[in-house]
């Protein structure tokens, strides 16, 4: 299985949910082998710019973490906070091309 993890969170942030992830992952006494690809984000340029660009993901990862903060605002208003920007639903790609996936998480 591969994963790509997608750190947006604030390097000041003690506990980074990406990087802990990849550690925990790759750990050598692990049983299973799980291919880990983890990639820093800090502004909603360079990440909405990667996700645009990549349109065959599915091709490269079986799975998808994107490790961030969000806020509701309300029910019709939701963001996904970056350290440089914050991104709204409407504003991530149509991922059309990810419906084979068996997990995004």
């Amino acid at each position: 299985m591969d994963l790509l993890i997608m750190e947006c969170t604030p390097k000041r942030d003690k506990a980074r949910e990406g990087m802990i992830l990849k550690e925990f992952l790759t750990l050598p006494d692990r049983q299973d082998h799980v291919g880990v690809k983890l990639i820093e984000y800090t502004n909603k340029t360079d990440f909405l710019n990667y996700l645009n660009k990549h349109i065959c993901l599915n091709a490269e990862y079986n799975l998808i973490h994107l490790s961030g903060h969000g806020w509701v605002e309300n029910k019709d208003t939701a963001y996904f906070y970056l350290p440089k920007g914050s991104v709204q639903a409407d504003e991530f790609p149509r991922w059309g091309h990810m419906l084979g996936y068996p997990h995004v998480s």
